[in-house]
């Protein structure tokens, strides 16, 4: 990929501390790049991590992870996120082990990741932990990211209930994160708004990608991100939605992303100008070759036949009176016309 000054997609970052956390323990990064393909299309990365570990260590943590997959994939030779955020998450994993074993004071620090990747109007996601992906389209709200918690795991094998696992004492205990000696088991599904499940998204015109930390999710729900973005968008949206996570504690840190599908067709315009101007070249070097070929014909008439594939010839080359008497005397009239062709953190 190829980074850009200007991205083509609308976005807005929020992060706080909280009005609990003595430090702000979340990260994010954003980057605009184009593919180097052609067509080429505009692109945008977004990753937030959110630190585990007290002190100073989650905080490092959250860093190394955000910056190790954001330059892995800035340095990726490839444009698909498929290949390119497994191995990304899987350098920012050993960065953290690896600050471990050199820091014992460091044992336990730990990050989430939630990745979300667009390329023209296709949504790819990778995550780990509880930072949730969230698609806003029009009057609904799907999470398209799945929790690794035990949590989530004890709804979906039918150990707790809904109302259970509300408020649960394991609901911040995490089952994957970064910083395990073992290669993080990245999850790249994504809940499709009817339920099925896929590895892409084709997004629409006006449809937002909403990433956050849990000091959102935990203190927002997901009908109330919706309606603040809707009604008052991106910049003020994000605003009401963190004085709402303050006004009922603000327990934690708050971390969000809010990215805009534009109305216009990525990269469409600037494609056909290119294709324009190349069609044009093209059509002007035809015109050039094909009056340089004439060209050279017009040199090499003499007299009354010319000396070319139009005269006669024995096999030994030498002209044929009787034959070129017969022949009229040659003139190429030709008009042409150019055309244009697994183990358990606890993260509370």
């Amino acid at each position: 990929m190829i980074t850009v000054r200007e991205s083509f997609y609308p976005f807005v970052a929020l992060t706080d501390p909280g009005l609990v956390r003595k430090t702000n323990e979340d990260r994010y990064a954003i980057t605009a790049f184009r593919s180097e393909g052609f067509p080429a299309m505009p692109g945008i990365l977004a990753v937030i991590c959110d630190g585990v570990g007290g002190e100073s260590a989650g905080e490092v943590a959250a860093e190394l992870a955000v910056n190790g997959i954001t330059e892995h994939a800035l340095l990726s030779a490839s444009d698909d996120p498929a290949l390119v955020l497994p191995e990304a998450v899987k350098d920012a994993n050993e960065a953290i082990h690896r600050q471990v074993r050199d820091d014992p004071a460091k044992a336990g620090m730990a990050a989430t990741a939630a990745c979300a990747w667009i390329s023209g109007r296709r949504l790819s996601i990778a995550t780990l932990g509880d930072s949730r992906i969230y698609l806003v389209r029009e009057n609904s709200i799907t999470q398209l990211s799945i929790d690794h918690t035990w949590v989530q795991e004890a709804l979906e094998t039918g150990a707790i209930t809904e109302e259970e696992s509300e408020n649960h004492p394991n609901a911040h205990v995490i089952r994957r994160f970064l910083g395990s000696e073992y290669d993080p088991d990245l999850d790249m599904r994504i809940t499709l708004p009817d339920g099925q499940i896929d590895t892409k998204l084709d997004l629409k015109p006006w449809d937002i990608v909403f990433m956050c930390t849990d000091g959102c999710s935990d203190m927002v729900t997901p009908d109330e991100i919706l309606a603040r973005l809707n009604a008052q968008g991106l910049d003020d949206g994000l605003a009401a939605i963190k004085k709402l996570a303050f006004e009922r504690g603000g327990r934690d840190n708050i971390t969000m992303i809010a990215i805009e599908i534009p109305n216009k067709v990525p990269g469409k315009a600037r494609n056909r100008h290119i294709l324009r101007w190349v069609l044009v070249g093209m059509a002007i070097a035809f015109a050039i070759g094909l009056g340089l070929y004439f060209g050279w014909l017009y040199q090499n008439f003499d007299g009354d036949v010319r000396k070319s594939a139009f005269t006669p010839q024995h096999s030994s080359g030498a002209f044929d009176p009787i034959l070129t008497t017969a022949i009229p005397r040659l003139t190429p009239q030709v008009v042409f016309t150019p055309t244009v062709p697994t183990d358990a953190l606890d993260c509370g």
